[in-house]
């Protein structure tokens, strides 16, 4: 399994590292200036850097017919999708930390500010455990053509489909979320517990996905 990480992580390490030089520059600048800037910045590089680092990780397997080959090694389904599923996570973790910590050096930044950038943060790690674990569990269950085709829906109605809900919640019940709003502003306790939370639900869904991927990879024919 080692041996499939570090090969992940040199298929992707020049695309990854610009990338992430890209938005750690842009995350220096807007640091110095807005706090709002800051947070989109800070929000979009954690979520797009590790999704660029998959897509040309995927391309590059694609075309160089990567399934058939390390299958023809004794290595086994099961390791192939676990350790798919750690670099995902590695590279996130990773990414999240190098950009938060230009945040808490460049930034002046008081402890609400960084409360609001881990709560959203911890809501975007959702998005990303949902949208690596269906277009991985596409990619293992099929192949990366139906994965590519369908990963455009998949991003959209991942990131709308919650999106809506919350909209209808907010016309059954108005002032539910005033209601939230105002109690999590009484106390900082119950914001760390929230963002812990979210960030365990996230956890369990990625887990839930390692789980399928596997089943539908034992599955499939090469």
């Amino acid at each position: 399994m080692g041996a499939l990480l570090k090969k992940d992580f040199i298929t992707s390490r020049y695309i990854y590292t610009i990338s992430l030089l890209v938005v750690g520059i842009a995350l220096c600048f807007a640091s110095m200036y807005s706090f709002e800037a800051t947070l989109l910045i800070y929000l979009l590089g954690t979520f797009i850097v590790p999704l660029i680092a998959n897509k040309f990780t995927a391309t590059d397997e694609m075309r160089r017919n990567y399934d058939v080959i390390i299958n023809s090694f004794p290595v086994r389904r099961v390791d192939v999708v676990i350790s798919k599923f750690i670099y995902y996570f590695i590279i996130y973790v990773l990414c999240s930390s190098i950009l938060m910590s230009i945040v808490l050096l460049v930034g002046n930044f008081n402890q609400e500010n960084l409360y609001i950038i881990y709560i959203i943060q911890s809501l975007s790690f959702i998005y990303y455990c949902l949208i690596i674990g269906v277009t991985n569990f596409i990619y293992y269950r099929y192949d990366y053509s139906v994965a590519a085709k369908y990963s455009a829906i998949i991003i959209i109605a991942v990131i709308n489909v919650p999106i809506i809900i919350l909209k209808l919640i907010d016309k059954i019940r108005p002032n539910i979320f005033k209601g939230i709003s105002k109690y999590l502003l009484v106390s900082t306790i119950p914001r760390v517990y929230l963002a812990i939370g979210i960030i365990l639900i996230g956890i369990i869904i990625y887990f839930f996905f390692i789980v399928l991927s596997i089943i539908g990879y034992r599955k499939r024919d090469l």
